[in-house]
């Protein structure tokens, strides 16, 4: 008799082990937030609470024949771990992500729920110190073929680019100036001249100044002085064989935080794919002002069960190792 229960709850275990796969295929294929909402829904809290028991019990059928197997042990109750971990964290709302817009200069301790407009208050407050938005220093070379080319846009650097399908055989270009405001006003003989401006943020007018040479069976036979404005990213010379697009691409956005509980002041630096850590609380790079840089966006989630899953996949991960061990014996 016993033989039969724990027959049968083995093969049930192994039943509901195919049902979170199937339905994680199935769910893959629907919107992140449909799929959220079932993942987190009362019956999957219910199936996980039935898969955490399952579970125990057989573990109580099998603990007189596989006392002395440590993979085993360590395989189940690592799994065991891990759903227990999913559970709180749902139970717990660790899951949801938050939002915090932080102006430079600024502080606050809100953090925002898109999904039923609630706002919790953390124990602590963040003070964005600085906001960066660090750019590629590209601009991009187009010939009449299509071909594209990169090539640096900082000031002193020479780059040469073979043209395709044109008189010219190949342009040399050279970055001769940098303006954060570039202005253009009339000097005492009526002529428009370019001179740095003292605007700044969104007023500003960043470009540079580009010298391009023009070359036919090694000649120089035209050249060209002009600016590329960094506010409008496809600028060109229409007339000219070879076009200069201005790259206007963000390579990272950073926050520089600080961490404001009570007496102490705990400094971070945040990145994309580089959040920081505090309390119990990740905060991650999400978002920022596109038009004048001023606040950041930060997403927030609570740990939770974060480390009890990883400690139970750590487990599995043990058992397995024995299991190929001993096999190798």
């Amino acid at each position: 008799m016993d033989y039969k229960k724990n027959k049968l709850v083995r093969g049930v275990t192994i039943l509901v082990l195919l049902v979170p796969i199937l339905v994680s295929i199935i769910g893959s294929f629907f919107p992140a937030e449909i799929a959220l909402s079932f993942f987190t829904s009362i019956w999957m809290q219910i199936f996980r609470i039935v898969y955490f028991v399952l579970f125990a019990v057989g573990l109580g059928f099998s603990l007189g024949k596989f006392k002395k197997r440590v993979s085993f042990w360590l395989i189940h109750l690592g799994c065991m771990v891990v759903v227990g971990a999913v559970v709180y964290d749902i139970s717990s709302g660790s899951y949801r992500v938050g939002f915090m817009k932080i102006h430079e200069g600024c502080g606050s301790d809100s953090v925002a729920f898109f999904e039923d407009d609630s706002v919790v208050q953390l124990p602590f407050s963040i003070k964005l110190n600085d906001f960066q938005n660090n750019r590629y220093d590209l601009l991009r070379v187009e010939d009449p073929s299509g071909k594209k080319s990169y090539i640096s846009s900082i000031v002193g650097d020479v780059s040469t680019v073979k043209i395709r399908e044109s008189f010219v055989d190949f342009a040399r270009i050279e970055i001769i100036e940098a303006f954060d405001d570039l202005v253009y006003e009339k000097d005492s003989a009526g002529q428009m001249i370019q001179t740095r401006g003292s605007r700044v943020g969104k007023e500003a007018n960043p470009a540079v100044v580009v010298k391009m040479e023009l070359f036919t069976n090694g000649e120089l036979v035209d050249f060209f002085t002009f600016p590329i404005f960094q506010r409008v990213p496809f600028q060109y010379q229409p007339d000219d064989p070879v076009k200069i697009y201005n790259q206007w691409l963000t390579r990272e956005f950073v926050s520089e935080v600080e961490f404001v509980d009570g007496q102490k002041r705990v400094e971070k630096r945040i990145t994309v794919n580089h959040p920081a850590y505090y309390r119990g609380y990740y905060f991650y790079q999400k978002s920022y002002d596109l038009e004048n840089e001023t606040y950041t966006v930060l997403g927030v989630r609570r740990m939770g069960g974060t480390f009890a899953v990883f400690a139970g996949y750590l487990l599995i991960l043990a058992g397995m190792f024995v299991v190929c061990a001993k096999r190798r014996r």
